[in-house]
């Protein structure tokens, strides 16, 4: 029952008192608190005692951040950091994530921002440091959750990489889709840079996706075949 309540916003009752009780909120009620303590317990009482300053401390408080600034400001500075969420359908998840996360790593580097990606709702929450960025998240994410590539669908991509079993390239709806060697032509191919250079744009078909849901394409779908003709009359 013997105990004294200090009133404070620095560090010295953390080190000589035996506890740290920390209380936020607004004018109309608490929002949280956080409390640390060197006995083994505290009686409730004393928990309830320290509510009550903690108010009038935190009213005072406010009416000196209301003197600078009224309310919350309508628009952020550009260069503030910003936080939101963008919902896609759940069936195109995996076309904003890509093989193994590829195109999501893709779209943070593109943009700056870093995205967190709850497939069972669709939701993509995006943290970005700017307003730029978040901007272009946000539009390349809009893109991704607008359309998906049709079966049978022709378009231009631009060839991103290389590898020994095909091409990563890059669609029209910002997303990455494998150009297998052997959906090349007919003939068979041994090398992709005998065929193919980083940055070069074709055209190709996409023919299916794979069990992962990424987009299969095929160049030699394009190609006209060549019915041999006879020599007899």
């Amino acid at each position: 029952d013997d105990y004294l309540l200090l009133t404070d916003i620095q560090g010295l009752e953390d080190h000589h008192g035996e506890m740290d009780f920390k209380v936020a909120g607004t004018r109309d009620g608490i929002t949280a608190v956080q409390l640390d303590i060197k006995p083994a317990g505290i009686p409730l009482q004393v928990l309830l005692d320290a509510l009550e300053p903690a108010l009038q401390a935190r009213l005072q408080l406010l009416d000196l951040f209301e003197e600078t600034i009224e309310a919350p400001r309508s628009e952020m500075k550009d260069y503030a950091p910003r936080y939101g969420t963008v919902l896609i359908p759940t069936e195109l998840v995996r076309v904003l994530i890509g093989l193994n996360g590829t195109h999501k790593r893709e779209l943070e580097r593109k943009s700056g921002a870093r995205l967190s990606v709850n497939a069972d709702t669709g939701e993509v929450h995006v943290f970005a440091p700017n307003k730029q960025s978040f901007q272009e998240a946000t539009d390349l994410i809009d893109i991704c959750g607008r359309e998906e590539i049709a079966v049978g669908s022709r378009q231009v991509v631009e060839v991103l990489s290389l590898k020994d079993f095909g091409a990563v390239v890059q669609l029209h709806t910002e997303e990455m889709g494998l150009l297998h060697i052997s959906e090349l032509s007919d003939n068979r191919q041994e090398k992709m840079e005998d065929i193919l250079q980083v940055g070069q744009h074709i055209e190709v078909q996409c023919i299916g996706r794979d069990l992962r849901g990424n987009v299969k394409l095929s160049r030699k779908a394009l190609i006209p075949t060549v019915s041999p003709q006879s020599n007899y009359q």
